[in-house]
């Protein structure tokens, strides 16, 4: 069972809004490993989780979904909201290679943020970033991913993020060019690129967020079980050789337009 930790109200500073999608900066820090999740609720509306994308100032990314998503979009400085957190098992720095890829889709760039600014703490890793958006103006987060060694960005105009790996030259010997790689995103995706990355480095190396109907946080109310694995605290960063021995509905499902998600099949 996860740490019970108390609400903290944190007042908005700052909101910048680029189509469907609003960074909110918040007054004060926060502590969070990359990949750890926080709670976020607003009197009358149900709590939400979010990845935290920078500690301080504490900030979140939002994209419009549901009420409790235009409630945060339409907010505006001196707005309060009650957190807590965080929750969830992130990305294990200490276990990256340091030759790393980043792959990042849509608003689900928020929770790789954190693990760039970790890996890039040491100046011996190569970093690779490849960074998806519906738009230009939805990449929101580009001057950071910028940071890396290596960028590439692909909007719809620009092609399909799959298709780059289809093409992507790799390490030549992953033996002794070992290759790590954190993936963030919808999971038809993320499920879509590991099925061409699964063969050219450990599977125990390439990192998926899995999504799931977190509530409680604590691993209490069963909301976000999937094939028995409870998300809120399992998760969501897993491997992909747990995600392929635990999680098979990986992959499989995607959030309607309400925000739930639901079951895809394919």
């Amino acid at each position: 069972m996860s740490i019970i930790y108390p609400y903290r109200n944190y007042e908005i500073s700052r909101i910048e809004r680029r189509g469907p999608i609003a960074i909110i900066e918040f007054n004060g820090s926060i502590y969070a490993k990359p990949g750890q999740y926080v709670m976020v609720k607003k009197d009358g509306l149900d709590e939400k989780p979010f990845s935290v994308a920078r500690l301080d100032p504490f900030t979140l990314a939002v994209k419009v979904v549901g009420d409790f998503t235009k409630a945060m979009y339409d907010s505006r400085p001196g707005d309060t909201f009650r957190v807590r957190g965080p929750y969830g098992n992130g990305y294990p720095i200490d276990k990256f290679y340091p030759n790393t890829w980043i792959i990042a889709g849509g608003i689900g760039v928020a929770g790789v943020l954190l693990l760039l600014d970790e890996l890039l703490k040491n100046p011996q890793r190569r970093i690779t970033v490849f960074y998806a958006a519906r738009t230009t103006n939805e990449l929101v987060f580009l001057e950071d991913m910028n940071r890396a060694d290596e960028t590439h960005i692909i909007t719809d105009s620009s092609g399909w993020m799959i298709d780059l790996f289809r093409m992507k030259p790799f390490p030549p010997d992953p033996e002794e060019n070992p290759l790590s790689i954190a993936m963030c995103g919808k999971e038809v995706m993320q499920d879509q690129i590991a099925s061409i990355l699964k063969g050219h480095t450990s599977l125990d190396r390439i990192y998926c967020n899995v999504e799931g109907r977190i509530r409680c946080a604590h691993g209490i109310c069963g909301s976000c079980q999937r094939d028995g694995e409870t998300i809120c605290t399992g998760g969501p960063v897993y491997t992909l050789s747990y995600i392929f021995d635990h999680i098979p509905s990986f992959g499989r499902w995607e959030r309607d337009q309400t925000g739930a998600l639901v079951p895809k099949y394919r």
